[in-house]
């Protein structure tokens, strides 16, 4: 299945996002891409110096659920410890 017939089954079928965070976003990428069955595209930003890596866009599946499923909730704020 081509990126785009997959992003638009995504659309068609779930339509959620869920945005997580990572202390080390290249490296997050580099080991998602080294597994065969996961679809990501790598987003930069051009106007920032060096064209740096700011996101990271992964179709949705089960194992890729389970490879990021340590990482944070992005903006969560922590619970105060009693």
């Amino acid at each position: 299945m081509a990126w785009h017939d997959s992003v638009a089954h995504w659309y068609r079928t779930s339509n959620y996002l869920v945005v997580l965070s990572s202390s080390d976003l290249e490296a997050e990428a580099a080991r998602l891409e080294a597994h065969p069955l996961s679809t990501l595209m790598r987003v930069h930003e051009p106007d920032l110096p060096g064209n740096p890596l700011v996101a990271v866009a992964i179709l949705p599946s089960d194992h890729v659920e389970r490879m990021v499923s340590s990482l944070p909730l992005a903006l969560k704020v922590p619970a105060m410890a009693t």
